[in-house]
């Protein structure tokens, strides 16, 4: 007769709440009719007050199982309804009662105990536990948000320019400063034959590097002879000059230069006087101006000189016998020399 009972006050219950419920929250209460079953009306009828007044709607069904294993089964097919969010069995063992929960999220059967000895306090947390395992379940599953697709790399910055390891071609020149031994011959205006001349140079830059100071000093080694009327005269000559030199085009291997100066000619005259005239030795001072071309071959710290100083003497040397003049030696004085030096690095 309770069982009876149990089933129609389920009944009334669920269509009180029905109307405003959908299919989707569907739950199964399944209540077995076998005396083989020990069924709990008490706990079963809160269960399914609790259901509905949470707006479930509750599908009361009886069940012809006589053994737990079956009942369970009809419990897994009633779960597995697509429209069903869960089903429901309470059973009563002895002083517990148990409520079998299934769900379409749970592999298996859902276990809750409760002690059925308070009464009402008792059927009321089996509800509320039965209610709370089938709300969480019965919650959608939110999907995984597709990671953020991964940030752009970063733009490559351009990569500074690497320092450039050429050599500045100022750098690669040689260095303007440089001292040479050099050798060559003067061609001198009224003599026959050039005379030959040993000499010290030296170059000192001045405000640019392409702009210098030629030193030069020189004497001859084998004087030149003058033959006249009055007889054969020796001449040495010793010299000095100071040029300023520019240098259009300097490589790292060549340099040449163009430039204009002064200096001066020291000449000593030793005379051989044929009979009748007499002879004696007498030392002239004499200008020059003269320009200069030169050529500088570099190798490391070694230098090769070649120069061409065209000049004149300021005045010409002269040569007299018994008081007249019977020749002179300039006006045009040439001289072209080479050398070999040394610069700094």
């Amino acid at each position: 007769m309770s069982r009876l009972w149990l089933l129609v006050t389920s009944v009334l219950v669920v269509l009180w709440v029905s109307p405003v419920l959908g299919e989707e929250r569907r739950v199964s209460v399944l209540i077995p009719r076998n005396a083989t079953i020990a069924a709990w009306p008490q706990g079963t009828q809160a269960v399914i007050a609790e259901l509905a007044a949470s707006q479930y709607q509750v599908v009361v069904e009886s069940s012809d199982a006589s053994e737990l294993g079956p009942l369970l089964s009809e419990l897994r097919s009633a779960a597995n309804d697509p429209n069903a969010a869960g089903a429901v069995a309470v059973l009563r063992t002895g002083p517990a009662g148990i409520a079998y929960v299934w769900t379409r999220r749970d592999a298996n059967v859902v276990q809750v105990h409760s002690d059925n000895t308070e009464g009402a306090v008792s059927e009321g947390a089996l509800a509320l536990r039965v209610l709370e395992l089938i709300r969480a379940r019965d919650l959608p599953v939110l999907e995984a948000a597709p990671p953020p697709p991964p940030p752009p790399p970063p733009r490559a910055r351009p990569s500074p320019p690497k320092p450039t390891t050429t050599t500045p071609e100022s750098a690669r020149r040689p260095k303007s400063a440089a001292i040479w031994v050099s050798g060559g011959t003067v061609f001198a205006g009224g003599t026959s034959a050039p005379l030959v001349l040993l000499g010290l140079g030296a170059r000192v830059p001045i405000f640019a590097p392409a702009l210098s100071l030629d030193l030069g000093l020189g004497f001859s080694v084998v004087p030149f002879k003058l033959e006249t009327a009055a007889g054969a005269l020796d001449v040495n000559a010793r010299q000095m000059a100071m040029h300023l030199v520019v240098e259009p085009w300097l490589t790292s291997a060549l340099r040449v230069g163009l430039g204009a100066g002064l200096g001066a000619v020291w000449l000593s005259e030793t005379g051989e006087p044929k009979p009748g005239y007499l002879a004696n030795s007498d030392n002239s001072y004499v200008g020059l101006a003269s320009a200069r071309a030169t050529g500088m071959l570099a190798s490391g710290a070694l230098r090769l000189l070649v120069a061409c100083e065209p000049g004149i003497l300021l005045p010409a040397a002269s040569i007299r016998a018994s008081g007249e003049e019977i020749g002179h030696v300039g006006r045009a004085w040439v001289s072209v020399t080479v050398g070999v030096g040394w610069s700094p690095l």
